[in-house]
């Protein structure tokens, strides 16, 4: 193997570069989609290849989060990310066509410009499902009921006269942005 003592080139290094430094001589790197040729040349005999830079393919679409529960009648944000061969990513939430295996549990909605929210529909649990080039990805939803966030005493500010009684009562303010009273 006389790879490390070749000497190494690319006929167009905007495509594709070959490394010709010690240790990391012939490790070629694609740059942008294309064709060029590679060289190497040892004891003045020179030998070169065809490379093709192929474009990264779609590998997975995950959606962030990957599972959450959320309160009927509220939201929660959710992205879809795009996993790509060469382990980029991409965030293709507005990109992406989303849908959901039960939507009288949970919905989804788009918030410009490139967001979407996971609607709790009604109580149980269901997938939401993007969908990008073809590649699937899913989380799941879990809707619960309303759960109270604060209880608020009424009136806020009351003034009695010595001697005499007044009533106050409480009131409920839920995850959903109802009011009950207690």
């Amino acid at each position: 193997d006389v790879t490390e003592s070749a000497t190494w080139g690319s006929s167009d290094g905007s495509i594709a570069t070959v490394e010709d430094l010690a240790g990391s001589k012939g490790r070629t790197k694609g740059v942008a989609v294309g064709q060029v040729s590679v060289f190497a040349s040892f004891a003045s005999t020179p030998a070169s290849m065809g490379l093709t830079v192929a474009a990264a393919t779609l590998q997975k679409v995950s959606l962030v989060p990957a599972s959450s529960s959320l309160a009927e009648g509220t939201t929660a944000s959710v992205r879809a990310i795009a996993t790509f061969s060469d382990n980029s990513v991409k965030d293709i939430t507005d990109l992406s066509t989303w849908s959901s295996s039960n939507s009288a549990i949970v919905s989804t909605a788009a918030v410009p410009p490139s967001s979407q929210v996971a609607v709790g529909t009604g109580l149980g649990s269901a997938q939401l499902t993007a969908t990008y080039l073809g590649v699937n990805g899913s989380t799941s939803f879990t809707v619960t009921a309303p759960t109270l966030d604060k209880l608020q005493i009424e009136p806020n500010q009351a003034t009695i006269a010595k001697g005499l009684s007044g009533r106050l009562k409480t009131a409920g303010i839920f995850s959903d942005g109802s009011k009950q009273d207690m």
